[in-house]
């Protein structure tokens, strides 16, 4: 069976809920079936506190009670910020130098299509563009919030319409 975002869900229920979630970050799978098909007693278990922060949108904070690592970079919070008619941020909050680990990565400056996107300083890893065979648009991004506090920044996924 196969998302509304072209992913497969089948796939995604075999991995880990740790495993989903890197996953997701890194834009290889959709948040959909980790954040609509994972219950509450199952993200309990492993740690995660699930806190719903919005009453319109699908938007939560995950919070780990063990960080989680990816790409040498070590984070506890994991914000899903998504909205039914754009498309959703999936976006891990870690701390450390936001440049070093771009380049760590071989990350690049965003392009200026981006200008007026809500995080600061954002840098790209890869994006797709929108073709006949894809409706989505998947970007892995690397940037600040405006409240972001020193020596913090955000990575992860960010899929559009």
């Amino acid at each position: 069976m196969f998302t509304v975002s072209g992913y497969s869900i089948a796939a995604d229920k075999a991995k880990s809920i740790m495993n989903q979630f890197k996953d997701t970050l890194l834009c290889h799978q959709s948040p959909e079936s980790l954040i609509f098909n994972t219950s509450p007693e199952a993200f309990a278990k492993e740690g995660i506190t699930v806190t719903k922060i919005s009453e319109y949108n699908p938007e939560y904070i995950y919070h780990f009670a063990k960080p989680l690592k990816i790409l040498n970079v070590t984070f506890q919070t994991v914000k899903y910020l998504g909205n039914y008619h754009y498309g959703f941020d999936f976006f891990a909050v870690a701390k450390g130098d936001m440049e070093k680990f771009a380049k760590s990565i071989g990350a690049k400056p965003t392009p200026a299509e981006f200008n007026d996107f809500r995080w600061k300083s954002p840098y790209v890893k890869y994006f797709t563009s929108t073709t006949d065979q894809e409706y989505f648009r998947r970007i892995f991004l690397i940037g600040r919030e405006a409240d972001s506090k020193p020596g913090e920044f955000n990575f992860g996924c960010y899929l559009y319409y």
